[in-house]
């Protein structure tokens, strides 16, 4: 719903929603030291609490998930589904019009 949303609001030059879904879906930086050791099997792990699907076993050396990788997937789940909740009435309305 967010990236759709986010094209539809280019789409029909209603530029102030495309920059405000924009920002709300791009990570922002904060640590500039960021581990990227993770990044695949984070991705995955999200991707299972999101609920869209089972994207498969985790690969080895990646096997034991230390906390904090797990937690902060955990909430970027939480706010992937908080968006599309969001972002899911403005497709709404846009299909209705």
């Amino acid at each position: 719903e967010p990236v759709l949303a986010l094209y539809n609001s280019v789409v029909t030059e209603n530029f102030d929603l495309a920059k405000e879904i924009y920002l709300s879906i791009s990570p922002v930086m904060l640590d500039s030291k960021t581990d990227y050791s993770w990044r695949e099997t984070a991705a995955k792990i999200a991707i299972r609490y999101a609920g869209y699907c089972n994207p498969g076993p985790l690969r080895p050396p990646f096997i034991n998930i230390p906390e904090s990788v797990d937690k902060a997937q955990k909430a970027r789940a939480t706010k992937w589904r908080k968006l599309c909740h969001k972002y899911k009435h403005t497709l709404e309305r846009a299909a209705a019009e």
